[in-house]
């Protein structure tokens, strides 16, 4: 098995996860909880500073912002591959 395609396989397990216990879309205070953010407003300044790659969902008659969760999950897996010390190559 490729290191590649593992943290496919990973990444997809993880999405899979997320989605099994939060279905489909997340709220913007599961998607704040999840990305660590304090407020929704926190993570719409973030987005727009584009420190973070997340756009929401936009729904007919909702005020409120939603968010894919395999978008957030695919997110969260690749935060924690680049900071995954036991992916990082030897003597590095």
């Amino acid at each position: 098995m490729t290191k590649e395609r593992s943290i496919a396989e990973e990444e997809a397990n993880f999405v899979g996860e997320l989605t099994r216990q939060y279905g489909p879309l997340l709220t913007g205070k599961e998607a704040c909880a999840l990305l660590k953010y304090k407020t929704p407003g926190a993570l719409s300044t973030a987005r727009k500073r584009g420190h973070i790659d997340i756009s929401p969902l936009a729904m007919p008659g909702r005020k409120a912002h939603f968010y894919a969760t395999e978008h957030v999950a695919t997110i969260l897996a690749k935060w924690k591959q680049s900071r995954d010390p036991a992916r990082e190559k030897p003597g590095s």
